[in-house]
């Protein structure tokens, strides 16, 4: 049984910016891959498309337990052998005792300090909170047909790569898409990149757009000249 804990603003905060630093290393991620797709650094853009090409020709299954393992040296080598980052344990005692701070912050703090501060991190997470349910809720509408000819438009998408993908290989597929991502800036410097999937479900609406759009339609339906004339009548 979970024993039920009492409220603590810094024990918020603390769990509030230990999900933003997650959130956070995965945008940077994406920056990172969305750097070498510009060749930002030449250098860097060259050796990815090349290794890209290489592993995508050459893959098999048995490569990616290979890959985790690689990811585990690493990681051991940074940490025990160069010596280059502290381990998370090592980092977690140089920092001190966790939410200790914070608690002696909260006693000095008045309650209108308190007050704000509880504001602030509630706003966050009200706003991380909309972002999340948004998009799953707009991955479910876009298949329960909320806005039918965006709902055709994925119908006749996934019919298209059915048939690729029934008549040439996927790796064949994954080789050509890599090098169509990497070669776009360099055939058009002013290029926009953009990633499809996302502009579609963005153009899907979540389900509080939906309420607001009945909303609105019944209103300006009950508001319309038509309506107001047969309640005089």
């Amino acid at each position: 049984m979970l024993e039920t804990g009492k409220f603590k603003k810094s024990e918020l905060s603390g769990n509030f910016h230990r999900v933003w630093k997650m959130l956070q290393s995965f945008i940077s991620a994406a920056h990172f891959f969305q750097s070498l797709f510009t060749w930002e650094s030449p250098r860097r853009s060259f050796v990815a498309f090349l290794a890209y090409v290489m592993i995508i020709w050459n893959f098999e299954l048995y490569m990616l337990p290979i890959a985790l393992l690689l990811l585990f040296l690493k990681n051991y080598t940074d940490i025990y052998v160069r010596k280059t980052r502290l381990s998370p344990l090592e980092a977690l005692q140089a920092s001190g005792p966790f939410g200790s701070e914070d608690e002696d912050d909260d006693d000095k703090q008045s309650i209108i300090q308190r007050i704000n501060a509880l504001q602030e991190i509630l706003t966050k997470v009200q706003q991380v909170l909309d972002m999340i349910a948004s998009f799953g809720e707009r991955c479910h509408n876009a298949v329960t047909w909320s806005v039918p000819y965006l709902g055709w438009l994925a119908v006749i998408c996934i019919c298209l790569l059915t048939i690729l993908l029934y008549f040439i290989p996927f790796r064949l597929i994954l080789l050509l898409w890599g090098i169509n991502k990497f070669t776009k800036r360099l055939r058009n410097p002013h290029y926009v990149d953009n990633n499809e999937l996302l502009d579609y479900l963005s153009r899907v609406p979540s389900s509080v757009q939906l309420h607001q759009y009945k909303s609105f339609s019944s209103d300006h339906k009950s508001s319309s000249p038509g309506n107001s004339r047969k309640k005089k009548n």
